[in-house]
């Protein structure tokens, strides 16, 4: 849900609600729209640099997976991004 309506500004997504005869489309806007838009990784770039991680293009891919990990329930703690920035590293 949050790869597909991400794209959308909220004019948008209000239009897609309007215009759709589906409750199932509508909830998950609604969900998308109140929820899912506002969830972020516990770790940010300050977090990435201390542990050890030079900036570049490599931080934006880190933080959005670890963003889509946290969506999918993958990680539900700081400890557990930790982790997956880890094995994100090693497998580099």
């Amino acid at each position: 849900i949050y790869r597909a309506l991400k794209p959308f500004r909220e004019r948008v997504l209000l239009v897609g609600w309007v215009a759709t005869e589906s409750e199932v489309a509508r909830a998950q806007i609604d969900r998308y729209r109140r929820e899912l838009r506002f969830i972020q990784p516990m770790l940010d770039g300050h977090a990435l640099k201390a542990m050890g991680l030079e900036p570049g293009p490599q931080f934006s891919r880190i933080l959005e997976r670890l963003r889509a990990a946290r969506l999918d329930g993958e990680v539900t703690s700081e400890e557990e991004e930790r982790a997956l920035v880890q094995a994100l590293i090693s497998a580099q």
